[in-house]
């Protein structure tokens, strides 16, 4: 048997293709983004939209990294912590936005990214995950979300054993579609998009400089959507951090196969771990058959070379036997592939999107691991009041912009550290409770 190969992603074996120019000589704009996937595309489209100039520079191909390598999924949810409950419930109204925000551009900008609603369910192994679910699903359903709890007789996605299951509704869609229409939307809007054209300096004064081998942009503002990839612009251990985490892809399942699993075909499920391990993996099955299953292990990028994916063989056997335990149907012949990459870690597993601190001219915008794609479809709606203030009257989206704001506090240094010192053994366990705050 041929051993499967690793490729870019599940909704697209070859990395996209370069369709732009690369920047070539001096422009001035309004704004300079810098990084093409889902939230630099979004800054790109809204602040166009919005009557600015935009120059857009992607180091490779629009949509080359983790935003057309993930799971499918916007979940427009998060943990608001300790906040007023007021205050969390306007964080929710924004967030519940998201969706249809992204419906409203496909229908109007005329492209179809697979849209589709259905249930997320988050396994429980442990009396402690019995504990934490039920009481996120009181604080969801406080904010206004979909949420439920179920007993172990109840869960439906599994037929193997659990304590119970919380599941969420949310969204699932293409990837790739949805990030080739937003860039086929920007462009035809007048955004100038330049492909491989890797910003080599961004200069920060009363105008934004970003310098690439060919040119340079002029810009008031200057927007860094770069996700895991900002460690030239010192955004690494502050406020992100780069990991690598991998999946793989099935053949088409044959039905006694499927049947085996339990999963209704649409639906996804997150397995919080079970004792002894705080390893937790995520699989979806889809309406054609495939499944994707993997996460449980995050390994370290390749020093000084955060894009060449560092899929192990260790990485590879930890995943295959977790399946073939929760599938013992499932055999080596229905593995078709391997994918993933870089994707950025960020505290609380929140976005990032403000004013950064002690510059006058830089905004990040900065979605987060797992909740990314629906973070980062909305992150030029914030970003647009930030690059044009006023532009925005809704409580709800100023209210999110005090949750995404940048913060380096003593946890962002103390995640920073700690992730370069405890990379094996119950370390990594230690490092994904931080990140879970």
């Amino acid at each position: 048997m041929q051993e499967p190969q690793l490729v870019h992603s599940f909704w697209r074996q070859p990395p996209p293709p370069v369709t732009t120019k690369p920047l070539e000589g001096d422009v001035t704009a309004d704004v300079v983004v810098i990084g093409a996937g889902m939230a630099g595309l979004s800054s790109a489209y809204y602040l166009r939209r919005a009557g600015a100039d935009v120059v857009l520079l992607e180091r490779g191909a629009v949509g080359s990294q983790s935003s057309t390598r993930n799971y499918g999924e916007l979940v427009p949810t998060w943990n608001f912590g300790n906040a007023p409950l007021e205050t969390r419930r306007q964080w929710a109204r924004f967030a519940q936005t998201m969706i249809p925000a992204v419906q409203r551009v496909a229908e109007e900008e005329g492209f179809d990214c697979g849209l589709t609603s259905s249930r997320f369910w988050m396994l429980a192994h442990k009396p402690a995950h019995v504990a934490a679910g039920r009481a996120n699903v009181t604080e969801m359903n406080a904010l206004g979300f979909e949420a439920n709890w179920v007993e172990p007789g109840g869960v439906e996605v599994v037929k193997s054993p659990t304590m119970g299951a919380q599941w969420e509704r949310l969204f699932r869609m293409n990837p790739y579609q949805l990030v080739q229409g937003f860039k086929d939307a920007a462009i035809r809007r007048g955004v100038r998009i330049h492909e491989n054209s890797p910003v080599l300096e961004l200069t920060d004064g009363p105008e934004a400089v970003a310098v690439t081998a060919n040119g340079r942009v002029r810009a008031k503002k200057a927007v860094i959507a770069v996700n895991a990839f900002g460690s030239q612009f010192g955004l690494s251990d502050s406020y992100m951090l780069p990991v690598q985490i991998f999946a793989l892809g099935t053949k088409p399942l044959p039905d006694n196969v499927a049947e085996s699993i339990g999963t209704k075909a649409g639906e996804s499920w997150l397995d919080l771990g079970e004792p002894g391990t705080e390893r937790r993996f995520t699989a979806r099955f889809l309406p054609d058959g495939r499944m994707m299953f993997g996460g449980g292990s995050v390994t370290v990028p390749p020093q000084g070379d955060m894009f060449t994916p560092n899929l192990t063989d260790s990485t590879k056997e930890i995943i295959k036997q977790e399946m073939f335990k929760r599938f013992p149907a499932m055999t080596p012949d229905h593995i078709d592939f391997w994918w993933g990459g870089t994707i950025a870690r960020t505290i609380g597993e929140r976005p990032i999107i403000g004013e950064l601190p002690g510059t006058k001219s830089v905004i990040l915008a900065i979605a987060c691991n797992g909740k990314g794609m629906a973070a980062g479809s909305s992150a030029g709606r914030l970003v647009t009041e930030l690059v044009q203030p006023g532009s925005v009257s809704d409580p709800d989206t100023l209210a999110f912009l005090q949750y995404t704001a940048p913060r380096t506090d003593a946890i962002s240094t103390l995640e920073g550290v700690a992730y370069k010192l405890l990379q094996t053994g119950p370390a990594r366990a230690a490092l994904n409770m931080f990140f879970r705050k």
